[in-house]
């Protein structure tokens, strides 16, 4: 967005005359800032030329944005890629911005547009090719020729139905074994549950009997369906953003207890609340150690001070399944380091309740319970479920990530490499970069917090990646062809000074690559010294080397952790790059 003031005049209108102004706007576009300064001033000549011919002399047309090179994802002829896919590409330097197009043909016969954009998230059929291209749109909107199509292949991953129960796992005379349903899925609701029955059974969840109570989603206006997209309550609860990383995490509880706690109202206010909300950790339920107490919100319904149930829910399709306030949770955004929103115990909870902690991301909205053919009206069985009940969201184990680019066997110059890939969970994950199939020589070893992470490789060779950890599950592994960065050295010709030219990967354990040139025959010596410049290794002791590249390793596996300094002293200079050593 860019606004313009413009002046005109000063000039004498006579009354009732009509006056003219013509306004001329100048843009250009050049290689960088400076450049643009005198593109700028170009285009103003030709405008200023253009008018005091009367317009007659008129500008050149610009010239069409070159074509451009896709570089995104997904990588050409990929497989398996998830149902919700986001696109990236990257436009041509000369253009203004980039237009994309796909469709299930290759020649285009139905495209979707997606101007002005360079990405997309699209909705994908299971098992189904696509294909996908881009142009660039320069000054005047000339549009530049399209690229290459580019295709990939759908899998039947959706990365949204995460939820693998809601159970009911203890009532006011304690634990329950098997855990009773929790959950309401008649009417082919698509709720995701594996209870193995449409209802809770009210005898064996309430030890009153009184109602037998469902986890739902207050925002439902009618049933859920159909049975075979269990996105829909997600959709609902996450307020329509599909999963959330928080929730694929971790279990969850509500538990109904004496104690209790507090719950900030619609206005603000606080009130007491019968039951806690917990995060539990990941299918670790009997360990205490990695619960999170979790920050309610409330819509009290009834704008009574108090939790309790009323009006009908139209889950089950009759007008006797009232519905409590409804309920969202957030994480804790400080606690007792007030810094980490994940740290286990109630003191994020309570700082908030005391107002000097914040709430953070939140995980849950929209959460009810419904009481099964309670009544219509008042008065109910009971407004909430027993105290000692437990509610339990058990989420399932993250399936393994789908990598997207560079695809496999894909060549790109050596250097920062980005590597894309779709995952239901990045949290616990990794991104391994080896020289080997088997992952023993890593040269990359990074937290997979969001796709699209650059890597720096600088030396050339074949490499495997994949994403994961051992504990969720790795993805599979592709291999990428790293070419040498430069014409020179593919070409053999020499470096043009004495240097340090890389150490990879740094930080290291316990085998890091260093790489320096040599422009002539020289006597070499690579040696390594710590922080205080006492010399820890020496790697090449003043051997006679040819001009050229040179690869040496050092093994740093009797050394401890830190920082540690290379040297390489040759044709009379020295060069000193740091490496740091992880264990």
């Amino acid at each position: 967005d860019r606004r313009f003031v413009v002046t005109t005049g000063p000039c004498g209108i006579a009354a009732g005359a009509t006056q003219r102004s013509l306004i001329g706007m100048v843009y250009a576009r050049g290689e960088d800032h400076f450049d643009s300064v005198t593109a700028m001033k170009e285009a103003d000549v030709a405008l200023q030329r253009f008018v005091d011919s009367w317009f007659t002399e008129w500008p050149e047309v610009p010239a069409a944005p070159s074509k451009p090179v896709i570089a995104g994802t997904p990588g050409d002829g990929v497989t398996g890629q998830p149902l919700h896919l986001r696109i990236e590409w990257e436009c041509a330097i000369d253009a203004l911005y980039c237009s994309m197009q796909w469709d299930d043909t290759p020649s285009f016969d139905s495209p979707t547009d997606v101007p002005h954009a360079t990405s997309a998230d699209l909705e994908l059929t299971p098992h189904t090719r696509y294909w996908w291209r881009i142009r660039s749109v320069g000054p005047d909107e000339v549009t530049g020729p399209w690229s290459d199509a580019w295709t990939f292949t759908t899998g039947d991953t959706w990365y949204r139905s995460v939820i693998r129960d809601f159970r009911t796992v203890s009532n006011a005379g304690g634990p329950i074994y098997p855990p009773e349903c929790a959950v309401f899925t008649f009417n082919g609701s698509g709720f995701p549950t594996l209870c193995g029955s449409d209802r809770p059974n009210a005898t064996r969840q309430q030890i009153s009997g009184q109602g037998a109570w469902g986890i739902h989603a207050g925002g439902a206006l009618i049933p859920f369906g159909p049975a075979a997209d269990p996105t829909s309550f997600i959709g609902v609860v996450t307020r329509g953003r599909g999963v959330l990383n928080t929730q694929v995490s971790s279990d969850w509880e509500l538990r109904f207890t004496a104690r209790g706690g507090r719950a900030r109202r619609q206005d603000g206010t606080f009130m007491d609340v019968p039951f806690e909300a917990w995060r539990i950790g990941l299918h670790t339920p009997d360990d205490p150690n990695d619960d999170t107490r979790l920050l309610p919100e409330l819509v009290d319904n009834n704008t009574a001070g108090v939790f309790d149930i009323g009006g009908d829910h139209v889950i089950s399709g009759g007008y006797n399944d009232p519905v409590t306030d409804w309920m969202t949770f957030r994480l804790p955004d400080t606690d007792s380091n007030g810094t980490d929103d994940l740290d286990p115990g109630e003191a994020g909870y309570e700082a908030w309740i005391a107002g000097t902690g914040g709430a953070g991301s939140e995980v849950w909205a929209n959460l009810v319970l419904v009481c099964f053919n309670c009544g219509a009206a008042p008065p109910y069985p009971a407004p909430h479920p027993e105290i000692g009940t437990t509610f339990r969201i058990v989420t399932a184990m993250p399936e393994p990530a789908i990598l997207a680019a560079p695809a496999p066997g894909f060549e790109v110059p050596a250097g920062e490499v980005r590597f894309h890939w779709s995952a239901q969970s990045d949290i616990g994950s990794t991104l391994q970069v080896a020289s080997d199939p088997g992952f023993v020589q890593l040269v990359s070893d990074v937290p997979a917090a969001v796709s699209g992470l650059r890597v720096p490789i600088p030396l050339p060779g074949t490499y495997w990646w994949r994403v994961g950890s051992d504990a969720l599950g790795w993805s599979e592994a592709w291999s990428l062809n790293v070419l040498p960065s430069t014409a020179v050295e593919s070409d053999g010709e020499l470096p043009t000074e004495f240097a340090l030219d890389a150490i990879w990967p740094n930080p290291f354990n316990p085998l890091a690559t260093i790489r320096f040139g040599l422009p002539a025959d020289a006597v070499a010596t690579v040696d390594v010294v710590d922080v205080l410049g006492r010399r820890v290794a020496v790697i090449d002791a003043g051997a006679r080397r040819a001009a050229g590249w040179h690869t040496v390793q050092f093994d740093g596996s009797r050394l401890s952790s830190g920082v540690y300094f290379v040297r390489l002293v040759a044709g009379g200079r020295l060069d000193v790059k740091p490496v740091v050593l992880l264990k």
